[in-house]
Parts: C-alpha cells; sequence; structure tokens
C-alpha cells in the first residue's frame, strides 16, 4: 500500500488496516510503502513497526511480526 501521499493517520485509518491485516490469509503480507514522517511517528508510537512489513524511501525494510 502506498501511503507516501498519506499526510497523517487516525484511529479509524489504524483499524482499517489492523482489519485488512487480520481478514488476510495466514502467511500473507501487505507491505506499507514510504510513509511520511508524521505517519512513521504513529506507526512507532502505536506499535505498527512490529505488525506491518514497512518500506520507507530508502527501501529499508522493517522488522515484520511473522518474520522468522
Amino acid at each position: 500500500m502506498d501511503l507516501s501521499r498519506t499526510v497523517c493517520v487516525d484511529q479509524a485509518g489504524l483499524g482499517m488496516l489492523m482489519g485488512l491485516r487480520e481478514s488476510c490469509a495466514v502467511g500473507a503480507r501487505i507491505t506499507l510503502n514510504n510513509p511520511g514522517k508524521q505517519v512513521k511517528k504513529m506507526f512507532e508510537v502505536t506499535g505498527f513497526e512490529q505488525e506491518f512489513e514497512i518500506v520507507y524511501h530508502t527501501g529499508q525494510v522493517s522488522a515484520w511480526k511473522g518474520a522468522a
């Protein structure tokens, strides 16, 4: 999911992302691409960096909860 144009994520947006993750098949990954500064900070504060694969502008991938 491309988040490069997303300025902020509120509680409803976080809930939607969690619902999407929960509805995916076991072992499926949702990749969140290029979150901006504020969105990245929200993911850090809420622990979403541990729940999703997040690819930043540099191309580095964060930890993913299901990763070995």
